[in-house]
């Protein structure tokens, strides 16, 4: 959270900070504070997954342990992966229960190069949580873009579906393209031609149309994702 004022508040105002692998030691909430972003200016990136462990208590005063996962890379390039411990010691006060030690212990330390990469540019700051007003103002382009989406969906899928089947109206797809390009000369053939069309049987009301659903579900994809 970046927030160092916070974190040097949970100690007493003697709390003491020990890191004796860096070294560093670091004793009264001002130092805490100040030390804390001094480390955090260095680092390009830092994730450390904390794991409670116990506590016993004592009366007004308590210890523990907490293990917790580190992964960090530094801007001068040092970076890796370690497991450490934090052996605490509690006290409590009138505002609640408070460090007054803290001694972080480094178990174990893995220094090879790290085959990831930083969650985001170094200095750059965390990407913000869209708000609701935000979302009030997407809406209504967002609507308006579907309007538009879905009434050019109809107007394809309206030409796409109406495709007479030749096969529907009783003749075969061949017979119906030569039929349609025999030339017709003179009132004779007019009349043979008249007459074909009145033996031809009605198609069903429901079967006209061909639906062409692959066609159509293509077009969709291609609105959607355009």
């Amino acid at each position: 959270m970046h927030d160092r004022a916070r974190l040097a508040s949970l100690f007493t105002p003697d709390g003491v900070l020990r890191m004796p692998n860096i070294p560093v030691e670091l004793v009264g909430r001002e130092e805490i504070r100040a030390g804390g972003e001094r480390l955090q200016s260095q680092w390009d990136f830092f994730v450390q997954t904390t794991h409670p462990g116990t506590i016993q208590l004592d009366g007004d005063t308590a210890t523990g342990r907490a293990y917790i996962q580190e992964l960090a890379r530094a801007r001068d390039g040092r970076q890796g992966l370690n497991y450490a411990i934090y052996h605490d010691r509690y006290q409590r006060t009138p505002d609640g229960w408070k460090f007054t030690e803290r001694l972080y212990e480094v178990r174990h330390l893995d220094t090879s190069p790290l085959t990831g990469s930083a969650p985001r540019p170094a200095g750059r700051p965390p990407t913000r949580r869209p708000s609701r007003s935000d979302m009030t103002q997407l809406t209504p382009r967002l609507v308006l873009e579907g309007k538009r989406a879905s009434g050019h969906l109809k107007a394809r899928t309206l030409a796409l579906t109406q495709t007479p089947n030749p096969a529907i109206n009783g003749e075969s797809p061949r017979r119906s393209t030569l039929s349609a390009r025999q030339p017709t000369h003179g009132r004779d053939a007019s009349r043979r031609a008249e007459r074909r069309v009145r033996a031809r049987p009605k198609p069903r009301r429901q079967s006209r149309y061909v639906i062409r659903l692959p066609a159509i579900l293509a077009e969709l994809c291609r609105i959607v994702h355009r």
